[in-house]
């Protein structure tokens, strides 16, 4: 049988600190893999593109 893992989407929050949604993926008793996934199909038509977070994602 294959070890199970919990997978955690990072959408527009990429903080690895005060993120509620990875505190509750790595504190269980499986292994976390982040995925992120760069799709600017989405990114391009967000409304505010001076949104600093997704600034740091075209940066990044």
């Amino acid at each position: 049988m294959k070890p199970s893992v919990n997978i955690f989407w990072f959408r527009r929050d990429l903080r690895l600190h005060d993120n509620a949604g990875l505190y509750h993926a790595l504190k269980g008793n499986k292994p976390v893999v982040p995925v992120f996934i760069f799709d600017t199909n989405i990114l391009n038509e967000l409304e505010d593109r001076k949104d600093r977070r997704v600034e740091f994602i075209h940066l990044a």
